[in-house]
């Protein structure tokens, strides 16, 4: 009987002990939710983008560079396409290119650009959002008239790619990246 007495006190104090337990801890959860301030989610997802800025006063195309205008360090990279376009419906190419040095000159910007073999010109730096890079073409016009009904055309389509992590650029470009610097493959 002594031993059933002994049990008995035992169950009782362990059920105690379970029940303050489960006291504290409701009461700990509840003030935890009721003191506890929100805190906002400040992640601002990367967003990438690039575009040519130029000079243009009807003949003569100066000063182009590539502004990134997205909100992440970039890497930039162009190509450029002389063509003569119709000057009705500029969407209509002349089968003939321009020749350069005959028809058109250009005068290429800085060494901060190089060549690729893919024949993109690579920005060797990353661009800081909202920064401009140095002139990929510092001038280019026209010598020679077009041919009737065509003017010359000289586009020049960027694109960017985020800096970091280095193998972003990489995997996606013919690009070798050391030291936060590119270099194209050649």
């Amino acid at each position: 009987m002594k031993h059933q007495i002994i049990s008995k006190k035992m169950w009782t104090f362990i059920a105690c002990i379970l029940l303050l337990l489960v006291f504290m801890a409701s009461a700990s959860i509840s003030y935890l939710i009721s003191k506890t301030d929100e805190k906002e989610n400040e992640f601002i997802p990367a967003f990438v983008s690039c575009e040519v800025v130029e000079s243009f006063d009807g003949s003569v195309k100066s000063d182009v560079g590539v502004k990134n205008t997205g909100n992440v360090d970039a890497y930039i990279r162009a190509t450029v396409i002389v063509t003569y376009v119709d000057e009705l419906d500029p969407s209509r190419v002349l089968g003939r290119s321009p020749i350069l040095d005959s028809d058109y000159t250009l005068t290429w910007g800085d060494s901060a650009w190089a060549k690729g073999a893919d024949g993109f010109w690579y920005y060797r730096e990353p661009i800081a959002p909202g920064a401009v890079s140095t002139d990929l073409i510092d001038e280019v016009k026209s010598l020679n008239d077009a041919p009737e009904g065509y003017r010359l055309s000289v586009q020049i389509l960027a694109t960017a790619i985020q800096a970091q992590p280095a193998n972003v650029v990489t995997d996606h470009w013919d690009v070798n990246e050391y030291g936060g610097q590119i270099t194209p493959i050649t």
